[in-house]
This record gives C-alpha cells, structure tokens and sequence, in this order.
C-alpha cells in the first residue's frame, strides 16, 4: 500500500466515489471534502482553470455538511464495504471559520471518531466566512492558537486513536512559518499536518476573480521548503503530509528527504499530460478510478 492519500477536495464528493478509490486503487487512503456544518453549494462558474503546468480554483468549499461525510465513515467502517479496504485510511476534513462552529465540528467528529483515522482542519482555505473577515486563518497567529486550544480542550474528553492535524497554507515567510511550528509544538492533542495547501490571492485572464488558489507543479518548492521547516522545529511525534506538485517518485522521494511521512496529491491526479484520457463516453466515476490507477502507474515508473 502506497504512502500515498489522495487530498481533500480533488476526488473524494461521494460515499460511492470514496468506496471505490479506497477499494480500486493502491492509495493509502483519502481525505474526505473538507465540511462544514451544514451544506454549501459554493461559487458558480467559472471557478476552476486547468492548463498544462498549473490549475487555479475557486470552488468556494462545495460540501454536503459534516454529517453526510460521517455518515459515509460509518458505511465504510462497518458491513460488506470493510472487507474491501482493509489497511486503507480515510479521513474527515473540516473547516475552521470561528471557534465556536469549529468546535461543534470537531466535537461531531470526535463523537464518531470510531469510524475515521483522522481529522484534517482545514486552516488554509479562503472561501470561509473567516476568511473573507480576517483573511485565511492560517495566516492569523490568533486563530491558530484558538484551534489548539480548542483541539487540546475537546479531545481531552474523548480516548480514542483518531489522529487529529492541521492542514496549512503556504508560508513565504521564515518568521510567520517559526511562529506557526512552535506554537503546533506545543499542542498536546496534534499528531500531524498538512503542508501545505494551495498558493491563494491568484488569477489569470481566463478567471478573473483573485481569490483563485494554485495547485500543480509551481507548488512544489514552496511545499518542499516549508516541509523541510515544520520538520526542524515540530517534535518527532508529529507526522507531516507533504502536498504540492507531485507528479512522480522523484517528487515523492524529495518530500520524503525533507521529511514527509506520507504525501498527498490533488491536482496531480488531473494531469492531462501524466495519462491517457479516457473517451468521454466513459462514465466519470469510472474515469477517476482509471485516472488514479493511471497517475500512481506513472508515479513509479518515473
């Protein structure tokens, strides 16, 4: 099994969807569609660009509500569907806005933490509420330190071997990045992070609002260099997913130098160039096993 998850938000929409990633492929596991609490249409079109080196999005987190996605960890966890995906990990994605939703989000995951292996906050998003106030909360110091004391006082309450992270954005600056690390290190409840989420504030003349975020091939040093920060400075405890750019082993194998433990692909899994298109006849549920499959061939033989 690959150490290989495939990021929250590229494929993971449906119960079906998640099913057959987990049980069709070689993927280590999968991050759910970062939630709210109650579902989100998100932002109308045009809100996704994809060219040949980079993708730009700004879906406007789109979800079902939290617990439509516990509700597929319970049917994944429990009768003829486990049998099928025994080893693989899923996790559920959630949003930071304020702290009092993010805490009643993470408490409705903590009370069925028997049915997930993680759970992502997702601080790097900038189509919260939050955001669109005080700008992506990974980028306020204040409200990094509201989740960890969030995170520290709820999961006190609960035993449980649900791994609990963030998931960052990216940080150009050595300082703030410090800043961030050493106040993680000190949370008693974070077992890893996510580094890092897509370049936001972005556009091109195809899509013109300038809140787009970039995935791709351009997020790859910026991913490895703050990777190789939060690696020097958070305890060994701490596990890191290295996300941004990945396309190949040598991409896998670079993260893991800098000190990932595992990685995570998005976009990655959309690369035109990195597989054949299936006919578009083909069914689309279909299209993303054969794409997955395709890209985690390409992977290992490059």
């Amino acid at each position: 099994m690959l150490p290989v998850f495939v990021a929250s938000g590229c494929w993971v929409s449906s119960f079906t969807q998640i099913y057959r990633l987990l049980s069709c492929t070689d993927i280590g596991g999968v991050m759910m569609k970062t939630a709210t609490l109650e579902p989100r249409c998100g932002n109308t079109p045009p809100n996704f660009v994809s060219q040949t080196d980079y993708t730009l999005n700004r879906m406007g987190l789109p979800n079902a509500g939290i617990d439509a996605y516990l509700d597929f960890a319970h049917q994944l966890r429990t009768g003829p569907y486990a049998t099928n995906i025994l080893g693989k990990k899923w996790g559920v994605s959630i949003a930071y806005e304020d702290g009092m939703s993010f805490s009643r989000l993470l408490q409705r995951c903590m009370d069925h933490a028997e049915a997930v292996d993680y759970v992502e906050v997702n601080m790097s998003c900038p189509n919260t509420t939050s955001a669109s106030a005080r700008g992506v909360a990974g980028y306020n110091l204040h409200d990094i330190q509201d989740t960890c004391i969030i995170l520290d006082t709820v999961t006190t309450d609960y035993t449980t071997n649900v791994q609990v992270g963030l998931k960052l954005p990216p940080y150009f600056d050595t300082t703030q990045l410090n800043s961030v690390a050493e106040v993680i290190a000190r949370s008693r409840s974070i077992s890893f992070v996510t580094s890092c989420n897509s370049i936001p504030n972005l556009m091109t003349t195809e899509s013109t609002h300038p809140m787009a975020g970039s995935c791709s091939a351009i997020n790859k040093s910026i991913g490895l260099s703050n990777v190789y920060r939060m690696r020097h400075i958070l305890p060994s405890h701490v596990d890191i997913f290295g996300c941004g750019g990945i396309r190949t082993a040598k991409d896998i194998y670079e993260y893991m130098v800098v000190g990932a433990n595992k990685v995570q692909i998005a976009s990655g899994f959309l690369d035109h160039d990195t597989l054949t298109t299936p006919p578009s006849s083909t069914p689309r549920l279909e299209m993303d096993i054969a794409r997955i499959n395709d890209v985690l061939s390409g992977i290992w033989r490059n």
